[in-house]
């Protein structure tokens, strides 16, 4: 939301514990901490390809604009 810079990722993701992570020598870096942060879980992300995509298609949907999303939230099933 709020940036015109968009990117496509083809791959495969899972969720995997700590103790994972630290078998493949993954540093692990958590964001907005505080006293309570543990770090239980990551996400491993397996990327077969990467590229730059054109944004035109989030502005032409209305993608991040909170008043479409209001509106498909009153009509998902």
């Amino acid at each position: 939301p709020g940036s015109d810079h968009t990117a496509r990722v083809n791959g495969h993701a899972r969720v995997v514990n700590k103790e994972e992570l630290e078998e493949y020598k993954i540093s692990l870096s958590v964001h907005w901490t505080d006293d309570n942060t543990k770090q239980l879980q990551g996400l491993l992300i397996e990327v077969e390809e990467a590229y730059g995509h054109c944004p035109r298609a989030f502005k032409f949907a209305n993608l991040w604009d909170p008043e479409t999303i209001k509106n498909n939230q009153a009509t998902s099933v």
